[in-house]
């Protein structure tokens, strides 16, 4: 009986855990909205001043603070749906980061409209 109670109890805390770890967290987001909208900013500058690594750095910025969002339950819509555009951002990003180390700045300047396009996307599908 003891481990019967023992193994529910893991059980009921290991599920806990993961649906805690799914909630929609406002704060975590706002934040991840203010690195995305200072990374697009400074990827911007770099682009126009021709400058590899400060470009990669703001696309590699946006990657980075885009992924923990992944699993996580969307405000509304679906979790698919929420987790197929930020795997987008996050692609998005990495492949404006690899056009900018490449000098390819048309490729990364499209790279940085798509992302301006899936953002504002995003937010009016996704905000509360």
């Amino acid at each position: 009986m003891k481990k019967l109670f023992g193994a529910a109890l893991l059980a009921l805390l290991v599920l806990s855990g993961a649906s805690a770890q799914a909630a929609y967290d406002s704060a975590k987001v706002k934040d991840v909205m203010h690195i995305n909208f200072g990374s697009l900013r400074a990827a911007k500058a770099a682009i126009d001043a021709t400058d590899s690594k400060a470009a990669a750095d703001a696309f590699n910025a946006i990657a980075t603070a885009d992924a923990p969002l992944l699993g996580m339950d969307p405000p509304k819509g679906s979790r698919a749906d929420w987790d197929a555009a930020f795997t987008g951002l996050i692609a998005t990003a990495k492949k404006g980061a690899a056009a900018s180390v490449a000098g390819d700045w048309t490729t990364a300047k499209a790279a940085l409209a798509d992302l301006r396009a899936a953002m504002g996307k995003g937010h009016a599908e996704f905000r509360s």
